[in-house]
C-alpha cells in the first residue's frame, strides 16, 4: 500500500482544495489530475522497460524510496496549501 490509490482517486478534490486555500497554479484541477495520470502511465512504461535490465529487487527498493520521497513532498505541499 503506497497511498497513490488515494491520491489518484481524490486528485481533483485535492487540487481543488489546494486552490481554495490560496495555492497558486496555472492549471485547473482537471488538468492537474490529467497530468498526474499521464505521469503514472509514463512511470509504468519506464518500469516495464527497466525491469528487463535491472534486478526486480533493486527496482522495488528504488521505487519505494522514490515513492516515499515524493509522497512526503505531496504531504508537505498540501499541508502548506
Amino acid at each position: 500500500m503506497s497511498g497513490m490509490n488515494v491520491i489518484n482517486g481524490f486528485a481533483k478534490e485535492i487540487f481543488e482544495k489546494i486552490e481554495e486555500n490560496g495555492g497558486e497554479t496555472k492549471l485547473d484541477p482537471s488538468q492537474s489530475s490529467l497530468i498526474l495520470g499521464i505521469s503514472a502511465v509514463v512511470g509504468v512504461l519506464v518500469s516495464m522497460i527497466t525491469v528487463k535490465y535491472m534486478r526486480r529487487k533493486s527496482l522495488l527498493l528504488a521505487g519505494h524510496i522514490l515513492l516515499c520521497i515524493f509522497l512526503t513532498l505531496v504531504g508537505i505541499f498540501i499541508d502548506k496549501a
